[in-house]
């Protein structure tokens, strides 16, 4: 029988282990998928017998542990063998990883050794250091989540350390406001300069700016008549709203007025809706007005392609879709343009109803006329946002007098 091998303290090492005697590193010796011969070196036997552990049980699980696999590495290898990759959507991922993450400490590790706080670390390195809006964070972390999805098909590691980690990321107070809430007046201005210009988004882009330019609740837009704009005084009536009951066991629509009095309202009209509105009543008295009636009314304002009402959900689903085109083309032209791209966080009705609520924030500093033309019911929703846009607002004047370098 072979005598055992002992390290320097009188320790057995077990079969694969053995110890340099020149550093008195451990080594454990193992042989790969790939028939070749790897080692993994600790000066801790504790610690080592770790890893070994990790390493047999990733055997039995039949993880590839052969050779190196950084994430610049994988990124690479998705971005050549990812079937169903448009081209232009390969440019805008290549162009956002080469970017924001090549070439940081993290694209150089080891996919097995990228852990979720390291990842998490990264985000927030992103937002605070690099000074990246959340949108473009989110688009790093969905490139991110595929390649080690795609890791994970190539059995290089077992979970994928991207999951459920942007819950977590610690936005700064105004980079939390663009994400739960309203857009900035920049990607408001490049979102309706982009809707202006693409007549696939004729008919939804009627009701999304509308959305944007009054701040009315999305069951208010869809219930508007046009008994309710008076285009001489350039007033809109407020005095009820269009219910959808989409989940009875009969759907359909029906009028409801307002809980409380706040609910009913006066909202006059900025120039650019009594445009839209105009242009839109212009078009309905050729091409013909909405004939759908529900509890007695008619009229109504807003119809989709195919001439029947919006339901709630329609409009959200037509607003995703537009911010999903609008993306993509501002990626292509941010990468055209070598320059960080102005995306759009995912948004609803109801982020469009908080936009323009913001910016009448920004600009108004009567309270009481905010909550009447918002037609909130307690006047400390509207305090709430007021508060919320002063923080942001003092922020930015502070920054912009860092600038002056006078101090």
């Amino acid at each position: 029988m072979a005598a055992s091998r002992k390290d320097n303290k009188g320790r057995v090492l077990r079969k694969g282990e053995t110890q340099r005697s020149r550093d008195l590193m451990y080594v454990y010796t193992y042989t790969g998928a790939d028939g070749k011969r790897h080692s993994i070196y600790n000066k801790d036997i504790a610690k080592l017998r770790e890893r070994e552990k990790l390493l047999i049980k990733a055997q039995l699980d039949g993880l590839n542990l052969s050779g190196v696999h950084t994430l610049d590495m994988m990124f690479d290898r998705y971005i050549a063998f990812k079937a169903g990759i448009k081209e232009d959507t390969k440019k805008q991922y290549i162009y956002m990883y080469n970017l924001y993450v090549r070439g940081c400490l993290i694209s150089r590790k080891r996919l097995e050794d990228i852990v979720y706080s390291d990842l998490l670390q990264y985000y927030q390195y992103l937002l605070n250091e690099r000074k990246l809006k959340i949108s473009s964070v989110e688009v790093v972390h969905a490139i991110l989540h595929q390649t080690f999805k795609f890791a994970i098909k190539d059995k290089i590691i077992r979970y994928n350390p991207c999951d459920d980690i942007m819950a977590d990321v610690a936005y700064t107070d105004a980079q939390r406001s663009t994400k739960r809430h309203a857009l900035t007046p920049e990607q408001q201005v490049a979102f309706i300069s982009w809707l202006d210009s693409n007549m696939d988004y004729c008919c939804s882009s009627v009701i999304i700016k509308f959305l944007l330019g009054t701040g009315c609740r999305v069951g208010e837009a869809i219930g508007l008549t046009w008994a309710d704009i008076d285009f001489d005084r350039r007033l809109i009536s407020i005095n009820h709203a269009m219910k959808y009951y989409g989940r009875q066991k009969k759907t359909g629509f029906g009028i409801v007025t307002p809980k409380t009095g706040a609910g009913t309202r006066f909202i006059p009209m900025m120039e650019s809706v009594y445009k839209v509105l105009s242009e839109e009543y212009k078009y309905q008295q050729e091409d013909g007005f909405c004939d759908i009636v529900v509890d007695g009314m008619k009229g109504f304002v807003f119809m989709n392609l195919q001439g029947r009402l919006y339901s709630p959900g329609a409009v959200n689903k037509a607003i995703k879709e537009a911010c999903t085109d609008y993306n993509e083309w501002e990626m292509d032209e941010a990468v055209a343009e070598n320059r960080e791209p102005l995306l759009l966080p995912h948004i609803t009705a109801h982020n469009l109803r908080h936009t323009f609520c913001s910016r009448l924030c920004e600009n108004e500093s009567n309270v009481k006329l905010i909550q009447s033309i918002m037609g909130h019911r307690n006047v400390q929703t509207t305090l709430d946002i007021y508060t919320e846009i002063n923080e942001i607002k003092k922020k930015e004047a502070i920054q912009n007098l860092s600038k002056l370098n006078i101090f």
